[in-house]
Formats: C-alpha cells, sequence, structure tokens
C-alpha cells in the first residue's frame, strides 16, 4: 500500500481534503480520499495480495 500513498502527491491542496485508512477485521487494508475538486479514490488490499482500486471524478460545473 505504500506505493498508493505516492499517488497522492500532489492529490491535496486545499483545506477540507481527507484520507484515511484502515484495516478491517477480515484483514482487507482500506485506503480512501477526497479532494475538494470532487475526486474520490479508494483502495482495497485483500489478504491474497490483490488490490482494487476506484476513482471517481466529477465533471466541474
Amino acid at each position: 500500500m505504500g506505493e498508493l500513498i505516492k499517488t497522492f502527491c500532489g492529490f491535496f491542496s486545499n483545506p477540507g481534503d481527507k484520507v484515511e485508512g484502515y484495516v478491517t477485521k477480515s484483514n482487507r487494508k482500506v485506503l480512501k480520499a477526497k479532494n475538494s475538486k470532487g475526486i474520490k479514490y479508494s483502495a482495497t488490499q485483500y489478504p491474497n495480495g490483490t488490490i482494487h482500486e476506484t476513482r471517481t471524478i466529477r465533471p466541474k460545473k
């Protein structure tokens, strides 16, 4: 998951931008991030090593 944290360089630039990381009871490692530009990112690493990443980008109005 260390390489995922490097992905966030430049992602956070404004007050209110958030990052959260935790380990579940089933030993999944979860990382979530959200910034004020409408971009959300999450990654889950499962015990077998598989990483599932999701990114949501909201269009500018």
